[in-house]
């Protein structure tokens, strides 16, 4: 008689994980906490303590200064911003960026 391995028909564990994430509707909000949480990584911690606010709504992220050189400069490099969330996460995440 053959033991039976236990590990038949067993599914990786991230694998569990995604598909519970999945079926909850949770993946788009942790790809945009996600996105939040990078914000200082790629500003710098410099400007991202001059940072006030931000925030995501509507597949926009919001980015809210009281200086305005800051926000004149964020406003520059804008697309750069943009294209470094995008490698982080992917499309379909964040669509603009606006600095207020």
């Amino acid at each position: 008689m053959a033991i039976k391995d236990r590990r038949d028909g067993a599914a990786p564990l991230k694998k569990v994980f995604e598909n519970m994430i999945e079926d909850m509707g949770l993946g788009h909000k942790i790809k945009e906490t996600k996105v939040l949480e990078c914000i200082p990584e790629f500003l710098g911690t410099a400007i991202d303590r001059k940072i006030t606010e931000r925030y995501i709504h509507d597949q926009k992220l919001f980015i809210r200064t009281n200086s305005a050189p800051l926000r004149n400069e964020l406003f520059l490099i804008k697309d750069a911003l943009f294209q470094k969330i995008i490698g982080v996460v992917g499309q379909g995440v964040i669509k603009d960026i606006v600095v207020r």
